[in-house]
């Protein structure tokens, strides 16, 4: 399921305002009359990743949070 392309824009503005970007991040929406979608939840950890759920998921995320660390440490490519 994809989500639609108005969605991914509002969430794309929303974590543009978050300084620094989360290695994680997720948000629960709804829809109103006025305003195509409003903001929930915004979770930024999660405790469990689903992590046993997902073939190669543990890796992926400790990829993720090693060049997260980089990042913050002035030694990745993202600074």
């Amino acid at each position: 399921m994809r989500p639609p392309h108005a969605l991914l824009a509002t969430a794309s503005a929303l974590f543009a305002q978050v300084e620094p970007l989360p290695t994680y991040g997720r948000g629960d929406w709804v829809r109103d009359a006025d305003s195509p979608f409003l903001l929930m939840e915004l979770e930024l950890i999660e405790p469990s990743l689903y992590l046993r759920t997902e073939r190669g998921g543990a890796a992926r995320s400790a990829r993720a949070l090693d060049e997260r660390f980089e990042i913050f440490a002035g030694k990745g490519a993202g600074r």
